[in-house]
């Protein structure tokens, strides 16, 4: 399938949408070949030209369809079996210049994967340092909710022992001041 046609045919299908645009069409068959000229400059006069025929089922040997087309029936041109074969046509010139064509856009396509490989690399290196820069802050932050834990912990120890020995004092404050009661009836005894 060529790339730059819309649509390809058989020649049902060829005939069939022709038949939609035009009273009268004929279709024929069209090949491209390559061809061999042999000739010299000391060789003067016409050129010989022998054409191989493609036998009697040109439908499956024959590359592309042409056709003739009209809108009237009435008027619909004769015409003849042709064969053009350009002058300027030389295959092993036109050959050397596509494998150049391809050559020079295999090339481009080579730097244009090199250069996305250039940058692929410098994106996965890229990737690779954020990856570690997160390793590291994770590993910070562990450390630093497990010393928070600690701390945590710390504080409800502390905690605890700030109101143990909160008990403690109003108990031995309570204990003075019943010892102090006690002496001050034992002052008021001895004054009297």
């Amino acid at each position: 399938m060529n790339p730059f046609h819309r649509q390809e045919f058989d020649l049902l299908e060829f005939s069939a949408h022709l038949s939609g645009y035009f009273d009268a069409f004929e279709i024929s068959f069209q090949s491209v070949f390559d061809s061999i000229i042999i000739s010299g400059p000391s060789i003067q006069g016409c050129l010989r030209s022998e054409l191989e025929m493609f036998g009697t089922n040109l439908e499956h040997t024959c590359s592309h369809f042409v056709a003739v087309c009209s809108k009237a029936t009435n008027v619909f041109p004769g015409y003849e079996s042709s064969l053009f074969v350009p002058s300027v046509t030389n295959l092993l010139r036109d050959r050397d210049r596509n494998i150049d064509v391809l050559v020079a856009q295999v090339r481009e396509l080579d730097q244009q994967v090199s250069r996305q490989q250039q940058e692929y690399d410098a994106q996965a290196q890229s990737c690779l340092e954020l990856s570690r820069q997160m390793e590291e802050s994770t590993s910070r932050a562990m450390q630093l909710h497990a010393r928070i834990k600690e701390q945590e912990e710390l504080i409800v120890q502390r905690q605890a022992e700030y109101r143990r020995l909160e008990d403690e004092l109003q108990t031995e404050a309570a204990w003075a001041r019943s010892r102090q009661g006690e002496i001050s009836v034992k002052d008021d005894l001895l004054a009297s």
